[in-house]
């Protein structure tokens, strides 16, 4: 054998060597793997969807080396409670949270069953060093770690594309629920000083039903009460009670009902006949959260891992819905939508 045929030889026994060493390094976990997914609202299914999509990708093959156990709380901070508990008690691999309220409620129960050895991967989570979710974004400082949402910046495009459609624009009708979230909470109060910023007056109709039947009938009372100029546009805020299926509709009959633009949480409701949304995707918040549990099945730890924004938000504009109401939206705002809807 020749010096020279042997160097190729040797190159290529290298040159395969760390082509393996790359292959299993890259290859995902071929250990089975449990995730326990809590899902607060069915509205945010599409961020589950984006999981495991993006695991399947990472590598991970429902019923070869994951699974998944996926509880619905349908906006009931006890549900997300007892899913917490019970995926502690099934001792899964990772918690995924798909809104702060389920992160939150995985946080402290894993705290006070000393299991903070769980880790927890959240999505969707607005503003989460702000309301105790995190210590900094740079580490958590506990067993979270995921994607955050900033509500402070949305809530203020909203309003700049609300002036965009009406630069008359001066109330803000939003209903103001008794029983809420800490993400309803937060727009809330910041939409309050967005809007005294920009010498805009918000508009509260109360509802006090906790978010089951009762609460139908309730907001259906209230937008009957509704009288013309009680407000010049509608903001669709979060929490349980506007955004359990029974009552999602009642946020597009104000719109309608009042013929005043609404800007709404998310482009189904657009798609439905809402004028306008700006928000994140759930499903790409979801693809993203996956990196994070891929990297912790691999033996990283929460706190080791950044907390990062979601990519960017979408803005969803119906120009049918707004003329439906009197309304032609201008160009500047269709020049700059992500969607039209046709």
């Amino acid at each position: 054998m020749s010096k020279q045929t042997l160097s190729i030889l040797v190159f290529l026994v290298v040159l395969g060597a760390i082509g393996g060493l790359f292959y299993f390094r890259n290859a995902a976990p071929q250990k089975m793997h449990t995730v326990g997914v809590i899902e607060y609202l069915d509205v945010m299914a599409p961020t589950y969807t984006g999981f495991k999509e993006k695991m399947a990708k990472l590598g991970y093959t429902e019923g070869k080396n994951i699974s998944y156990e996926y509880r619905q709380a349908n906006g009931s901070f006890d549900a997300l409670d007892l899913a917490s508990k019970e995926f502690i008690g099934k001792n899964v691999d990772i918690i995924f949270a798909t809104a702060l309220e389920a992160a939150l409620s995985a946080k402290k129960e894993t705290e006070a069953a000393g299991r903070t050895d769980i880790p927890v991967v959240f999505a969707n989570a607005n503003n989460p060093d702000e309301l105790g979710l995190i210590a900094s974004f740079k580490s958590s400082g506990n067993n979270l770690t995921g994607v955050a949402t900033d509500f402070s910046n949305v809530t203020a495009k909203k309003l700049e594309f609300l002036r965009q459609i009406n630069p008359a624009i001066k109330k803000i009708g939003v209903f103001d629920a008794k029983i809420t979230d800490p993400a309803g909470q937060f727009m809330l109060a910041e939409l309050k000083k967005q809007a005294a910023r920009l010498g805009m007056e918000v508009v509260l109709f109360p509802l006090v039903s906790p978010p089951t039947e009762a609460s139908t009938a309730e907001m259906a009372k209230v937008i009957a009460e509704m009288k013309p100029g009680a407000m010049d546009a509608y903001f669709h805020l979060p929490g349980p009670l506007l955004n359990i299926p029974p009552n999602i509709p009642f946020n597009l009959q104000v719109q309608n009902k009042l013929k005043v633009p609404g800007v709404y949480l998310v482009p189904q409701m657009v798609e439905a006949g809402g004028v306008m949304s700006y928000q994140h995707s759930f499903s790409r918040v979801g693809a993203q959260a996956a990196l994070y549990a891929d990297k912790i099945l691999r033996g990283a730890k929460p706190s080791e891992l950044p907390i990062e924004y979601q990519d960017k938000n979408d803005l969803v504009v119906n120009p049918k819905a707004a003329q439906s109401i009197g309304l032609d939206l201008p160009q500047s705002l269709i020049g700059i939508a992500d969607q039209v809807i046709q």
